[in-house]
């Protein structure tokens, strides 16, 4: 991750393990229910186009980088259930 240690309390992660069990089940109910069945190989392709692109770093200031938003590519080219997966 790229947050300060200090920033994750051991009160806090219960609460943020809950929310992502939630919305990852979730997301998975609505995929399974979409009516456009996405093939294995294209979910495959684009998380591992996704995955390359992501170790590309970029500098942006002192000690700084970046590098692309994986999520929005994904749920843009699979749509929101399955982007988020």
């Amino acid at each position: 991750m790229h947050i300060p240690q200090s920033m994750l309390h051991g009160n806090i992660c219960p609460v943020t393990l809950s929310v992502s069990v939630i919305a990852v089940g979730s997301a998975i109910y609505m995929g399974r229910r979409s009516v456009e069945q996405l093939s294995i190989n294209r979910f495959a392709g684009v998380s591992i186009l996704i995955l390359i692109l992501q170790m590309l770093n970029f500098p942006i200031a002192h000690g700084i980088s970046g590098h692309l938003i994986g999520g929005v590519l994904a749920a843009s080219l699979l749509g929101m259930p399955l982007g988020a997966l």
